[in-house]
């Protein structure tokens, strides 16, 4: 099924000033707000914390990520008593690290390799699923990092960050090519997950976003979530990003 995603109550809540930094994935967890971003020029992965939903005025200060020359940190999701998060180096077919995160403190508790650029997860049920340089091959693991399985997307989505909505569904937004052109448009996708097998996967529902943050840039570009009720989009650079948010209502899967 395929619908437009109306976004006519759109919101915008501009984010603290920081330095230059490519934003790649968000996680609301209750009262903060996680963001991942690459400093290009420093080749640094860092994640910005913030107090939510009432942003603070001050400067945030950003935790390192880097590891040697892995230093693009993937989208995030949380489940299995982590915050999930990848750094890879910034080039396909490259190799990660797969990071557990503790959700309170964002130390790393655990990781696993991987030999390829991962750059969305989620985390539905007991299960891992990764995505790597534009979604074009899906992880599929378990909790410790061992593959179950991998293949080729059947989707044709750029994904940028995923979140898992129960253990059975993720919910995944990204850029897509239309009509065999440069021609993209916005895309929230619901996909039901199996939990053995990469060709198990199916699309239950796919949105399409028209609407542009003030920069001109597609809601989906990069960050996502679905909290609450809420879709939330952070599809600017630091520094001038903001936070766009929209009441959603999703069918829930059969």
């Amino acid at each position: 099924m395929i619908a437009l995603l109306a976004l006519a109550l759109l919101a915008a809540v501009p984010l603290p000033p920081a330095p230059e930094c490519h934003t790649q994935g968000m996680k609301v967890l209750d009262e903060r707000l996680v963001v991942s971003c690459v400093d290009r020029r420093a080749r640094r992965a860092l994640l910005y914390q913030f107090a939510w939903p009432d942003l603070p005025a001050a400067d945030p200060v950003a935790q390192d990520l880097t590891d040697g020359p892995r230093y693009h940190p993937s989208g995030l999701d949380q489940g299995q008593g982590c915050l999930w998060l990848a750094v890879a180096e910034y080039r396909p077919h490259s190799s990660s690290s797969v990071l557990c995160l503790d959700p309170q403190t964002l130390a790393v508790r655990s990781s696993f390799e991987v030999a390829d650029h991962i750059g969305a997860l989620a985390a539905p049920g007991n299960r891992l699923v990764g995505l790597n340089w534009d979604s074009r091959e899906i992880y599929l693991w378990d909790s410790s990092g061992r593959e179950l399985d991998r293949g080729p997307s059947p989707f044709g989505v750029a994904y940028q960050d995923c979140k898992a909505l129960d253990p059975g569904v993720i919910l995944c937004s990204g850029l897509k090519s239309m009509a065999k052109v440069l021609f993209l448009r916005g895309v929230v996708d619901r996909i039901q997950v199996d939990p053995d097998s990469v060709p198990g996967f199916r699309l239950l529902e796919r949105s399409l976003i028209r609407e542009r943050s003030q920069s001109g840039h597609l809601l989906t570009r990069e960050a996502m979530d679905f909290y609450r009720g809420m879709f939330y989009f952070i599809p600017d650079d630091f520094p001038g990003a903001s936070v766009y948010s929209q009441p959603a209502s999703l069918k829930q899967s059969r």
